[in-house]
């Protein structure tokens, strides 16, 4: 399972910790059903729109494969997304092939 998600959480203003229980929640659900998790980090809205370090912690905490980085080069740019926040097809690409790589990495394919 491909798990990006928080975005949502912090543009209604949840607290980090809220995000992260949520994200915990999820990540426990997945597993307790034998569902392997991949976790990719969602920048919070600041100044570097950068994932919050929440993310992999949790990745390390759950043995998470972890990709902090490909939403915020999305993010970041005009030419890769459909609007202020989502990718378009051109940023989905990348995100595929940033999760592809992640995949091979770590020996999920």
């Amino acid at each position: 399972m491909i798990l990006c998600i928080g975005g949502n959480d912090f543009i209604r203003r949840l607290s980090e910790q809220q995000v992260a229980d949520n994200i915990r929640a999820m990540v426990k659900l997945a597993k307790e059903k034998g569902v392997e998790v991949v976790l990719v980090g969602v920048p919070q809205f600041g100044f570097t729109l950068s994932p919050p370090e929440l993310y992999s912690k949790i990745a390390k905490e759950f043995n998470l494969a972890y990709e902090g980085d490909i939403i915020q080069k999305i993010v970041l740019s005009r030419d890769l997304k459909s609007d202020e926040i989502h990718p378009n097809a051109q940023g989905y690409r990348l995100f595929a092939e940033a999760l592809a790589a992640l995949l091979k990495k770590t020996g999920a394919v």
